[in-house]
């Protein structure tokens, strides 16, 4: 069997740096995010205590209409367990 496609081949080849290679951009990209959750959370406790909870209470309600949207968006049938 012959490799039609222009692309790298995935199956053959060492697999740690081929893993590396393809998961450091979600790394990168998350380690971005969770700088920026930590910043506004650093931001929000300068306000005061109450902010600080109201950003607590709220926050996990965004996070379910931000994944029910990317569902949406992306067709995908919700979790079920």
């Amino acid at each position: 069997m012959t490799n039609t496609h222009a692309g790298p081949d995935l199956l053959r080849g060492p697999i740690l740096p081929t893993i590396v290679r393809l998961a450091s951009p979600n790394v990168l990209g998350l380690f971005a995010q969770t700088l920026t959750i930590a910043y506004d959370g650093y931001i929000v406790a300068r306000l005061g205590i109450e902010a600080l909870a109201a950003v607590a209470l709220v926050f996990p309600l965004s996070i379910a209409i931000w994944d029910a949207s990317a569902r949406v968006r992306t067709r995908e049938p919700p979790h079920t367990g």
